[in-house]
């Protein structure tokens, strides 16, 4: 998909898996390419419109890649031939006061097909078709519930704190807390609570040199779930731009008994009962994100990746 100032590259690697070419591979959105490939294939062509002298250059169909939202859209065949391309040029609208209102959708686009050689207004418009090749990466990322330890530990490997509970309805507590001070529990449950949801910004090049990365020496934070699923976070050099090189390796658990709806888990039993659905989410979880390089907001982290003295409660 080409457009005014990026392009991005979508690559089949084996049956209903894709990856973003320009990001090394890594896992592209498949139901949102899904539906694009499907709504070429099946577009309903409103009208066709006389070849004439500069009807191209009018629909901003000559060369579209100039245009601010101009698009082209090339689908090969696994050997790379050229099946089918279409070049979207200007949106159709009723008239031209809707284009500056954001609610407003425009009724359709003019469109170049080289195999059809032929200028037609299609019915959809492909508003919200991106060419940055970040907007196409697999989005479903981390998303650790029922957090029963978090561990962390400095560059050297030194263990810093560690925080558990026994039981779900346990509140977190600080392991070998400061003999002086009072504990935060609503810091202890900030951090538990910051692996529910962790987004990444983009993806790096998994075969960078640990120099760039600073992956050689890394601060790591091992967390667990009460099912017994590990998912352990390196981070690595912090760049100027607010974000972190970030290693992640998950490691589901095995010999569990899975229930169609969720349980309450214990974490006591050698072989506790774990709701089904989730577990698969882990498992899932595992394939995808093991071996890369992820480049992650430091702000999301900003309040585990911290001492021990700072889970005391400030004195007035």
């Amino acid at each position: 998909i080409l457009g005014p100032e990026t392009e991005v590259k979508l690559r089949k690697v084996e049956d209903d898996e894709w990856g973003v070419e320009s990001k090394f591979g890594y896992p592209a959105k498949f139901p949102a390419l899904g539906s694009l490939v499907s709504t070429i294939e099946k577009q309903t062509v409103k009208r066709f419109l006389e070849d004439s002298e500069g009807v191209l250059d009018r629909l901003g169909l000559s060369n579209p890649p100039t245009l601010e939202d101009g698009l082209v859209i090339r689908m090969r065949t696994a050997d790379g031939t050229v099946y089918r391309t279409v070049v979207l040029g200007k949106m159709h609208w009723l008239n031209e006061a809707e284009k500056d209102n954001p609610r407003a959708w425009p009724q359709g686009r003019y469109a170049y097909v080289p195999e059809l050689d032929r200028v037609v207004l299609i019915k959809e418009p492909f508003k919200f078709v991106r060419t940055d090749p970040t907007d196409w990466l697999e989005q479903r990322f981390i998303e650790l519930s029922r957090v029963d330890s978090v561990e962390y530990r400095d560059t050297t490997g030194e263990v810093q704190w560690r925080m558990f509970r026994e039981n779900e309805s346990d509140p977190m507590q600080l392991a070998e807390p400061p003999e002086q001070g009072e504990v935060d529990q609503d810091a202890l449950h900030r951090v538990s609570g910051a692996f529910s949801w962790v987004e990444f910004a983009d993806i790096a090049n998994p075969e960078a040199p640990e120099s760039e990365t600073g992956l050689g020496s890394p601060r790591t934070v091992r967390v667990t779930d009460l099912a017994g699923n590990e998912a352990v976070f390196e981070f690595g050099r912090e760049r100027e731009d607010g974000l972190v090189y970030v290693r992640i390796h998950v490691t589901p658990v095995e010999g569990v008994t899975r229930a169609s709806e969720p349980v309450d888990m214990t974490g006591t039993d050698s072989q506790p009962t774990v709701d089904a659905e989730y577990q698969e989410k882990i498992e899932e979880l595992a394939k995808r994100v093991n071996g890369w390089i992820y480049l992650l907001r430091t702000s999301q982290f900003s309040e585990v990746l911290l001492d021990k003295s700072e889970f005391l409660v400030e004195e007035e």
